[in-house]
């Protein structure tokens, strides 16, 4: 994302504590950047991850929130992305919950946090493109 100006707008570097990918067990993400399994009692190890349950059953699915472009600069890919999100959506794993948020002018909900994915995706469909875009920048 550019300013007015062109320029890259950066944001405040965050490392990451933990890391999962699917169905796979989640690994620690070390400073150097490699990992290692992340194992129960090994949660209070893990530096910036207060409150962090190792448990396995406390990494069955996750909360996928999705940030969809509306504003008329998505006019002509309105319909293309539209359809690459529900593909997406359609793609998470069971256990995991999706939320679809849409942004223009305003930002508002299409469909809450959810299982239901037929819930998510009808939401989805019911936003539609052209306003100006009033977030320029949410970093």
């Amino acid at each position: 994302m550019t300013d007015s100006k062109g320029k890259y707008i950066t944001g405040i570097e965050q490392r990451l504590a933990t890391f999962g990918e699917g169905n796979k067990p989640p690994v620690q993400v070390l400073a150097d950047g490699s990992t290692r399994p992340l194992v129960a009692g090994q949660a209070a190890e893990v530096p910036n991850a207060p409150g962090l349950d190792a448990r396995s059953e406390a990494f069955v699915g996750t909360n996928v929130f999705v940030l969809f472009d509306t504003s008329n600069y998505m006019y002509r890919g309105f319909v293309y992305a539209s359809d690459a999100i529900a593909d997406f959506v359609r793609g998470l794993d069971r256990a995991d919950s999706v939320a679809v948020y849409t942004f223009s002018r305003n930002l508002s909900r299409a469909a809450e946090l959810t299982r239901d994915r037929t819930s998510a995706i009808m939401g989805l469909r019911k936003a539609v493109a052209g306003d100006d875009a009033a977030i320029t920048a949410c970093f």
